[in-house]
């Protein structure tokens, strides 16, 4: 929830919500909840329009439920991978028809870079019934297991998968699917890695304007603008340092500025903000050329129902049609766990969006943090040992108990990680990401928080030797640590990272002046965590990676950045030639093993291309006519003042 509502409600609430007010939050009557759909049947109506139409629907996730786009699968050339297909469309309670390992064919095709498209056919070795594991919530529900060999000569990279199934007579397939960045091949998994982490992207355009937002950076959605500009900077930067993968921790759109909208200025029709702002921020991650791991945030979790008795929109439905299960787990090989954690836990009910002002945001009844079923009740104040040890993991249910099940399976993982929206944590084990905001109602707080389940994560986390946690939410940075609490040496404390917004802070919030946009570069070495930020802070006698990588050159790490408004990257990449690129690297860390790919025509007979000098070559793609070099190097530590230069090249 992004702290310029907090002003608002203030002004608004207090003036104009009783009777209104009263008819929505007070009728705490049961509600028949029936599947949202209405989010699949807007068509583009381009007539009057020379802009191209945009693809909106909202739904990618239809037989291929995994690997997907916000769960992919990273795996080992010359391994396996198990992909799950569902014939029909995650209508668990029907019937699955009969398909046998030859009615299957998978294929794979390059995402991005110069090598786009580059595909290849998988062997498909097994395809059978079974439990589906990938999604949580269905657990249980039969699906088609879909084995599948990696070549081990495949190229390392991000694919695009395809299934087809059920062959006809006429050559033709029942079942066709596909995932974008669904997966990654890698050459070995290693015991030294890093993972970028963005948090609070908050993708949205000029047509939404009221105090607090701040629109540096921030277009109109392309084609008609140039969209979210300091997102496309940041994925460049990722695309450039090539962790070995990413994980954005929630807030991806605006979604409660109108419910339904005419986006006239694009040449569209009416159609719900969360439509039009989550497509396009899938637009803008398609750019990636790392695969991403998608945690959802409250952004992503609301629902409405305006004046009726039954519910038009659920968010979290979308999220499962768009990215995948809203929680789950992941392995980086065979020693270090990730959980994904859906910590909007919240009814439908309290996800409800209500109108404010005009011209001023619908809000939802919880926006804080939550995870249900049988966790401990709100309490307010510092978290104790005896406080942890009062919960009883025995009793958690859903989530909670899955999560508990999943790090219970994973305890001989060499590293176990929780990546989430909300911080159960901070700061200082207060938990105020879980508090309710302090928002005056009426004389009242507004209660936008006091969820369950806070300490019982901790338990779970302390329990199962949890190493550290990343989070987003507030949109700054903070660090937080429990060594005796979690019975762990000063030494090697439990950490939990809060990362800053990955948009422009709003204008006049609190702690704006030392917020940036930027992210997280966090490495782990045989593990353990080595480093999770761009500057040291001292805190508590501590020197802690507290502040996290800038995106902007000008902007003032550990600084007053209240009037930010910087536009020159940290890393800037300019093509001097179709074989040469110059990377120059404002930042005060080096970057290792910075790559491109450099696609070049095939030369003749026995003549071959070289890396550059200072550079080396990676794998290579080779196409009919052409040949794909990944081309590496390593950047040198430069400084705002004076950026570190190399060259990326190849020569004859």
């Amino acid at each position: 929830m992004r702290r310029r509502h907090l002003t608002i409600i203030s002004l608004v609430l207090v003036l104009t919500m009783g009777i209104a007010m009263m008819s929505l939050l007070g009728c705490g009557k049961e509600v028949k909840i029936e599947p949202i759909t209405r989010h699949l049947e807007y068509n583009v109506d381009t007539a009057e329009s020379q802009q191209p139409a945009y693809d909106l629907n909202i739904r990618r996730i239809n037989y291929l439920i995994y690997p997907t786009f916000g769960d992919p699968a990273i795996v080992k050339r010359g391994g396996q991978q198990v992909l799950e297909f569902d014939p029909r469309l995650r209508n668990w309670n029907g019937e699955l028809p009969e398909l046998g390992k030859s009615d299957f064919s998978v294929s794979l095709a390059r995402s991005n870079g110069p090598a786009k498209g580059w595909s290849k056919i998988l062997e498909v070795t097994d395809a059978t019934k079974g439990p589906c594991q990938k999604w949580p919530e269905y657990a249980g529900s039969d699906i088609y297991n879909v084995t599948v060999e990696i070549p081990d000569h495949l190229p390392e990279g991000l694919y695009d998968l395809q299934i087809d199934a059920g062959k006809k007579s006429d050559g033709s397939w029942t079942y066709t699917d596909q995932q974008a960045h669904a997966l990654q091949c890698v050459d070995e998994f290693k015991d030294h890695f890093s993972f970028v982490q963005l948090a609070d992207i908050h993708v949205y355009g000029p047509e939404i304007s009221y105090e607090g937002y701040n629109m540096h950076q921030r277009d109109y959605r392309s084609p008609k603008g140039e969209g979210a500009v300091y997102l496309q900077k940041a994925i460049e930067q990722i695309n450039l340092m090539k962790p070995d993968f990413c994980i954005f921790t929630g807030d991806y759109v605006n979604s409660q500025y109108w419910i339904d909208h005419e986006y006239s200025e694009y040449g569209l029709g009416d159609m719900p903000e969360y439509q039009f702002e989550m497509s396009w921020f899938y637009q803008e991650a398609l750019e990636l050329e790392v695969p991403v791991f998608m945690v959802p945030g409250n952004h992503e979790s609301y629902s409405y129902k305006g004046d009726s008795s039954e519910f038009k929109y659920d968010f979290q439905a979308s999220w499962r049609d768009l990215w995948g299960p809203l929680y789950y787990s992941f392995d980086y090989g065979p020693d270090y766990h990730f959980v994904a954690i859906n910590s909007a836990d919240w009814d439908i009910e309290n996800r409800n969006l209500f109108p404010t002002l005009p011209g001023f945001p619908f809000l939802p009844k919880k926006w804080q943090g939550q995870l249900l079923s049988g966790g401990d009740q709100w309490q307010q104040g510092e978290v104790t040992k005896e406080r942890i040890d009062e919960c009883n993991p025995d009793s958690f249910g859903g989530q909670l108990g899955w999560i508990r099940d999943d790090l219970e399976a994973h305890a001989e993982a060499k590293m176990r990680v929780v990546a989430i929206h909300h911080d159960p944590w901070s700061k200082n084990g207060e938990g105020e990401q879980w508090a309710d905001t302090d928002v005056p109602f009426f004389g009242e707080t507004w209660k936008s928080g006091e969820g369950e389940g806070r300490t019982a994560i901790l338990r779970l986390m302390r329990d199962y030797d949890v190493a550290f946690e990343i989070s987003g939410h507030q949109h700054v940075d903070n660090v937080g640590w429990a060594s005796d609490l979690f019975d762990r040496p000063d030494s090697d404390p439990a950490i939990f990272i809060n990362t800053t917004c990955t948009e422009f802070p709003e204008y006049g919030s609190d702690d704006s002046e030392y917020s940036y946009p930027g992210y997280r570069r966090i490495w782990i070495n045989s593990g353990k965590l080595e480093s999770y930020g761009y500057k040291e802070k001292k805190s508590e006698g501590k020197s802690v990676d507290w502040w996290s990588y800038p995106i902007y050159k000008d902007s003032d790490v550990g600084g007053d950045n209240a009037d930010l408004e910087p536009t020159a990257s940290v890393i800037e990449i300019k093509k001097e030639s179709d074989t040469s690129y110059t990377v120059t690297n404002y930042l005060e860390k080096s970057l290792p093993d910075t790559m491109m790919e450099i696609r070049v025509p095939k030369l003749a007979g026995n003549e071959q291309y070289q890396p550059g000098p200072d550079c080396r070559f990676g794998d290579v793609y080779e196409g009919g006519d052409y040949v794909v070099y990944q081309v590496l190097t390593d950047v040198p530590a430069g400084s705002k003042d004076s950026g570190a230069v190399r060259k990326i090249s190849i020569v004859k």
